[in-house]
């Protein structure tokens, strides 16, 4: 198509607006092309008001101009110098294309958003597994400690079971509302949420605690590797010096956990997982048959090989599951159930999500995890009663191969499981720090470093694992399962005046009120029981 030209003055600032045009659209590209296409929060898209606009699919190659062209520029591009393979190029078009005079040319139309992220989705059968295997890890063998704070009784497993099997219900039951809340509000995170409800003023104390309980957990996991690591290291016959605990927590920390802890999706553990939870299933099983064998029972096949403090103690000291001593299993349970801050994140990579499907995984993770736990709890306490260990593989000896090959389990298990734990420890970090600071290029490598080492350290000075698990769990974990939930959904849910309120939301919202009183209870007795106050 030949154009028509007019007056010299239009032909003018016809030509002018071609190669503003053109400079904004080749630009565009060039930039698009050398810009990193991912700095941990999306890619870019420029778009420039009335030009074509920049879009980018998943991969990084596949960038390319949408079809909203100016009005008339499909002409102006075809009628000069033969279109825009061939027009020529100025010194000051050049320096434009080069990206120097860029912001100049174009001027204020220029907009810099960011693209979604990404979301690699996962089935509901490799959702349910990860799931599964967030909530479990190792907590299951610090159950037995926390029945022996209030009974060495035999009778205490069955008052035990009982508030394991509830409290799990519970937890699945906020577990989903979370997802539910951010669904409604159209949030990623729960902190999100609560910004919805009450501003974002207050919502740092959801970053905190989610922070708090993700690093207590995370604590937790490097202990019982040090410990793990430690008697392997025993066994194995190594030097006194390289048996330490501290030198297998040093080792551990820096050439295991820091790499694993730069993993993002759940879909890069469904394998691991998977041999995840088969490890959990052996070294319960593992206590179960030893239990049934009665191996460490007086006159057992072990019993002369544990410590005398390690051996098994029944009806010395008695007991109710009535006093305030059982507050700290329920502090424990509490934070072994604990998981929530990843429920957005889960809910985000569900295939086909809905509420119905995520309410299914609810089932499956808290539920497998329930009964797990009981199994656990239940044939560790049976075997060692009040004399168990905070980490009960501390009660059994380290000859025997059934727990030779599950401390080898175990640690693979952790191993498997920190990165969840890891990501929501570090975006819990980077939620309270100031946004120029969370969002530079290498913010999060340098969090990730930053946690690693107080992992490090602390483990190295702190050894009671029931305490690292019942304090946090107590007051952070009272506040992520049972009381910020509930507080969101009463405030979302508030009913306008001379609104009809429907019956199943009136008996949710009542149920929430009791939620809001039963975790401020939990975390202000189970704290004080924690810390042998009560």
């Amino acid at each position: 198509m030949v154009a028509t030209r007019g007056p010299k003055t239009h032909a003018s600032s016809g030509g002018l607006r071609f190669v503003v045009l053109a400079a904004v659209s080749l630009a565009s590209v060039r930039l698009a092309a050398d810009l990193p296409l991912s700095s941990g929060r999306g890619p870019l898209l420029f778009s420039c008001a009335g030009l074509p606009e920049l879009t980018s699919s998943k991969s990084a190659s596949s960038w390319a101009l949408t079809s909203r062209p100016l009005p008339g520029a499909a002409e102006l591009c075809g009628g000069y110098a033969g279109g825009c393979a061939g027009w020529p190029r100025s010194a000051r078009l050049q320096q434009i294309l080069d990206g120097d005079g860029f912001a100049k040319a174009v001027g204020s139309n220029v907009q810099v958003q960011e693209a979604p992220d990404v979301v690699e989705t996962s089935s509901l059968a490799v959702m349910s597994v990860n799931l599964l295997k967030n909530i479990i890890g190792a907590t299951v063998l610090s159950l037995a400690y926390g029945t022996a704070a209030f009974s060495d009784s035999r009778a205490a497993v069955l008052p035990a079971s009982i508030l394991t099997l509830t409290l799990g219900a519970l937890c699945a039951y906020t577990f989903s509302l979370i997802a539910r809340l951010c669904n409604r509000v159209g949030a990623d995170t729960f902190r999100q949420a609560w910004a919805h409800a009450f501003g974002q003023g207050s919502s740092w104390v959801v970053s905190l605690a989610n922070l708090v309980m993700a690093g207590a957990g995370s604590l937790q996991y490097v202990a019982v590797l040090a410990e793990s690591g430690s008697s392997l290291a025993s066994t194995a016959g190594l030097p006194a010096m390289l048996a330490t605990r501290s030198c297998a927590l040093l080792a551990i920390t820096g050439g295991m956990l820091l790499p694993l802890s730069f993993l993002e999706s759940c879909s890069q553990l469904k394998f691991t997982s998977v041999v995840g939870i088969a490890g959990v299933f052996y070294y319960v099983t593992a206590i179960a048959v030893r239990y049934s064998q009665g191996a460490y029972a007086p006159g057992g096949s072990f019993y002369a090989l544990i410590e005398p403090a390690l051996r098994p103690s029944f009806g010395v000291v008695g007991g109710s599951f009535w006093s305030f001593k059982a507050l700290m299993l329920m502090s424990m349970l509490t934070a072994s159930y604990t998981c929530h801050y990843n429920a957005p994140k889960f809910w985000r990579e569900l295939e086909n999500r809905t509420l119905t499907r995520f309410a299914i995984l609810c089932t499956l993770g808290f539920g497998g995890a329930a009964l797990t736990y009981v199994l656990g709890l239940s044939t560790s306490f049976l075997t060692f009663g009040g004399a168990s260990a905070g980490f009960i593989f501390s009660n059994y000896a380290l000859t025997d191969p059934l727990f030779v090959i599950a401390r080898v389990v175990v640690s693979f298990v952790i191993l498997c499981t920190f990165p969840l734990l890891m990501v929501a420890f570090r975006d819990g970090a980077l939620e309270l720090l100031p946004e120029r600071v969370s969002r530079a290029p290498k913010a999060k490598r340098n969090v990730t470093l930053a946690l690693i080492a107080t992992l490090a350290v602390l483990g190295l000075l702190i050894k009671d694992l029931g305490m690292i698990i019942s304090v946090p769990g107590a007051v952070f974990g009272s506040a992520i399962v049972y009381i910020f939930p509930a507080m969101v959904l009463l405030r979302l849910t508030r009913p306008v005046a001379n609104e009809a309120v429907p019956l199943r939301l009136r008996l949710e919202r009542w149920f929430n009120r009791c939620l809001v009183l039963f975790g401020a209870g939990a975390a202000i007795l189970g704290t004080g029981s924690a810390l042998g106050l009560l």
